[in-house]
């Protein structure tokens, strides 16, 4: 398997292990009637039959999961979401630095001591709003030639270890995360991430399922 393609099952391999909410001690979801929502981030590549088996980013394909997420986080009725306009220079700063968040958050299992990156904190410092909240959506998809492959070298592998050793092939694989930032502590507040489930990335009523799966719920009354 290429290495890269080893890369992302470990990846994913990882996350099923890790916590799918975690929330600050601070955090209070009766204080969150509405959020500032920086679009949605987005890492979406295909594995092709003839291309060594290796999974290659896919801007097509990644622009169009995103436009799913921010639709869906836009209509989300839990609280009312302001989408933040921002041009592509700055748009681009602004995925970097919140990415470099998710990836933090997902490789220590924590948002304690996660510092806001200093232009994302810029940003929410111009805007009237005290809560934000950034999305991202990622995984890959195979094609249909390339993932029967993948099948026919698990069996034979499998025969040829007489049932030792089993690699599973999946044909696609998607997973969602949000984060909350509290503007007056400039603390993640909030954390949730998906479990990969073995849908397109492109599936919207799956991304639909798995942002309900994580979205802060409505708050109790009483």
């Amino acid at each position: 398997m290429h290495k890269l393609m080893s890369i992302i099952l470990i990846a994913f391999t990882i996350m099923s292990c890790a916590p799918n909410i975690i929330m600050h001690k601070t955090y209070d979801r009766k204080l969150i009637t509405s959020v500032v929502h920086f679009p949605s981030l987005g890492h979406v590549s295909v594995i092709e039959y003839d291309n060594d088996n290796e999974a290659v980013y896919n801007d097509s394909l990644t622009t169009i999961s995103k436009l799913i997420l921010d639709s869906i986080v836009r209509n989300h009725p839990n609280f009312q979401v302001l989408d933040l306009q921002l041009d592509s220079a700055e748009n681009s700063e602004v995925d970097t630095q919140l990415m470099s968040v998710f990836k933090l958050i997902l490789s220590n299992n924590t948002i304690s001591n996660i510092k806001i990156p200093p232009r994302i904190a810029d940003i929410m410092l111009q805007q009237d709003e005290n809560f934000y909240m950034a999305t991202l959506i990622e995984g890959f998809d195979r094609t249909g030639i390339n993932y029967v492959g993948q099948v026919v070298e698990s069996i034979l592998l499998e025969v040829i270890t007489f049932g030792l050793y089993t690699k599973t092939s999946y044909l696609m694989l998607t997973r969602v995360m949000n984060l909350i930032i509290d503007k007056k502590s400039m603390k993640i507040i909030f954390f949730g991430v998906t479990n990969p489930v073995e849908k397109s990335p492109n599936n919207v009523k799956m991304i639909k399922k798995q942002y309900n799966k994580i979205i802060p719920p409505t708050p109790s009354k009483g």
